[in-house]
């Protein structure tokens, strides 16, 4: 049958019309319904006390208006407290409330307004036509703006108020921006000191050290400076059953946000981080687009200032170092060279062998019924740095360079002539007068290595060591020709000189066991009673520029422009059993080439066929 209001002309005899059969469903409102399950939601945004009060009124008004109404079901209350309306995030009862109208266990939502059921258009039409499109359809009723979601014009009137809704948010947290900018200006930090180790709360707001937290934060300070890895620290805080502030166990990460958080040295940095945007309250790294501020001595610290810096200076050097490096160049080693027959410079590569750990077992070993049918092997790795010029290979133990690197130091430190007279020497003779200050060039300096090198080969009865010394003087002649005479600040020189010997002089000069250091090279004791000293990462990092490895020895190029040299690289591992070293904390002497490094011995065991 045609109506009237189609026109025959326009219809294609050839289709066919099939009136409806289910004409669709009238959705009238909520006030058109009866004998309906009608849940409500309520949220609060802050936790002071008068938002606590409303939450609670919000709970109690609904639960009685629904349960009083007739022809309604109280079927659940939702209540989120303390929680931003910008996203669903961290809204868990309003995302129960929404997978429960899914599942359909109401008919109707009631909420006081647009801004209590969310603050973002977004998720508020979203959430809207969801619910809407489902049979039968659930809605929302919204009390202040007198909407219902399944009135013809509801939707419209909700998608503008919606907006106004977002953009009073937007508001009101550009209102906040502004207020903590004021704070920070004056002086007041915004810190939640329950959150920070260390410290706490004392009367008027004063921070408070707390003692047994403060130890671990200087724990962690010392046992870096020393050469302590993070994720050792973190190791070995978690085996004391020393956790974080949240009680959780120490990682690598969290290790270094204690070392690189100024609070501790007593300074106090605000607005390093800021919110991303008003919708996803997402905190980001300041990274320059708001403003930073800084107040020195803010409060009591817990480090000096003097190991703060160190330790700061040794992270900015290991990420130095370490930004376009892999493998082996991630060590502090890698700037360790030795020269080829042609007489060029290259870098030693880092390597890690194998070694089976002869003499070790422990409870993983075979049973004397399990040994006729297994084989079973204790084993360790160790780092060496190989270099290959043709058919011979140079191959230095990490152990011995770290030996030999801590008793060069120790040399100098009981014989402080030696170093001052080579730097006396070389300022003496590169010294110049320029303009209104006085500067040393790179040319003098490569001359002055020349010189040395050449007064070393003069002496040398090693025709190998006297041919890779040759081979160096060339190489520094060519660098010499192309040396553009790149000026260095006379000053710069002194100043690293100076801080070198500090940390000279602060060498401890006792094992942990409080007796006196015996050192290989220094000390005339008999057999190998030598202490095995603790690799002092930090010096080398801070003052050695580069190193040439010349047979047993290790030429350093110092950031003062002295050279100085160690003995002893080739040493192998088994060379320091007898050494005195602290294991499991206590110094005891090194029986096993395994206890060098302290490492976890692997246990491989395999089924004889």
């Amino acid at each position: 049958m045609i109506t009237d209001t189609q026109n025959k002309s326009t219809l294609n005899p050839d289709v066919i019309i099939i009136p409806a059969s289910r004409p669709e469903k009238h959705r009238c409102g909520l006030k058109g319904r009866r004998s309906i399950r009608v849940a409500a939601y309520c949220r609060v945004s802050t936790g002071d006390e008068s938002q606590h009060t409303s939450y609670t009124m919000q709970k109690n008004f609904y639960t009685s208006m629904i349960k009083n109404k007739k022809g309604w079901r109280f079927a659940n209350i939702y209540a989120d407290e303390a929680i931003s309306g910008t996203s669903r995030t961290n809204r868990k009862e309003f995302n129960r409330m929404i997978q429960d109208a899914l599942g359909g266990k109401f008919d109707y939502i009631i909420t006081k307004s647009i801004s209590r059921f969310a603050r973002n258009t977004i998720d508020t039409l979203d959430c809207v036509r969801q619910l809407k499109q489902l049979e039968p359809p659930v809605g929302i009723y919204f009390e202040k703006e007198n909407i219902d979601t399944l009135d013809a014009a509801g939707e419209l009137i909700l998608t503008i108020l919606s907006a106004l809704a977002q953009d009073e948010s937007r508001s009101i947290s550009e209102n906040i921006r502004w207020s903590l900018h004021k704070n920070f200006q004056s002086g007041k930090p915004q810190i939640n000191l329950g959150r920070m180790l260390g410290y706490d709360k004392g009367e008027n707001n004063k921070w408070v050290i707390n003692k047994e937290q403060a130890d671990i934060v200087r724990y962690i300070f010392t046992s870096f400076e020393k050469g302590m890895a993070a994720n050792k620290i973190a190791s070995e805080l978690n085996a004391a059953h020393k956790y974080t502030v949240q009680g959780n166990i120490w990682r690598a990460d969290s290790v270094y946000t204690v070392l690189q958080n100024e609070k501790y040295v007593g300074d106090l940095e605000m607005q390093k981080t800021v919110t991303e945007n008003f919708l996803t309250h997402r905190s980001v790294e300041n990274n320059g687009t708001e403003p930073k501020y800084y107040i020195k001595d803010h409060h009591s610290p817990i480090i000096d200032r003097e190991l703060w810096e160190k330790v700061q200076e040794l992270i900015k050097q290991s990420r130095t170092s370490n930004s376009s490096k892999r493998g082996a160049k991630a060590s502090v080693f890698y700037n360790l060279y030795y020269i080829d027959r042609k007489g060029t410079e290259k870098n030693l590569a880092r390597m890690m062998y194998k070694r089976t750990a002869a003499g070790y077992t422990d409870e993983r070993a075979l049973t004397e019924e399990e040994k006729p049918h297994f084989k079973e092997s204790y084993s360790y790795a160790y780092p060496v740095w190989r270099g290959k010029d043709g058919k011979s290979n140079i191959t230095l133990c990490e152990c011995a360079i770290e030996q030999s690197f801590m008793e060069m130091l120790y040399y100098i430190k009981k014989n402080p002539s030696y170093i001052c007279d080579k730097f006396i020497n070389i300022y003496k003779n590169i010294h110049t007068n320029k303009e209104e200050y006085s500067v040393y060039d790179k040319p003098k300096l490569i001359e002055m290595q020349i010189s040395h090198l050449e007064g070393i080969y003069k002496h040398s009865e090693d025709d190998v060591q006297k041919s890779n010394i040759k081979l160096r003087i060339s190489g520094l002649k060519e660098e010499l020709k192309a040396a553009e005479g790149g000026i260095y600040s006379e000053n710069e020189m002194q100043n690293n000189f100076k801080l070198f010997m500090e940390y000279i002089d602060a060498l401890p000069e006792h094992n942990e066991a409080g007796d006196s250091l015996c050192i290989y090279g220094i000390d005339k004791s008999q057999g190998n009673n030598y202490d095995y000293i603790p690799f002092d990462k930090l010096i080398y990092m801070k003052f050695i520029k580069k190193g040439i490895v010349i047979g047993d020895n290790i030429y350093y190029m110092t950031t003062f422009g002295a050279e100085i040299k160690s003995i002893g690289n080739l040493r192998k591992l088994n060379d320091f059993i007898g050494y005195k070293k602290t294991i499991d904390n206590k110094v005891q002497t090194i029986t096993s080439p395994w206890q060098i490094y302290n490492n976890k011995i692997q246990y491989t065991r395999t089924k004889i066929k």
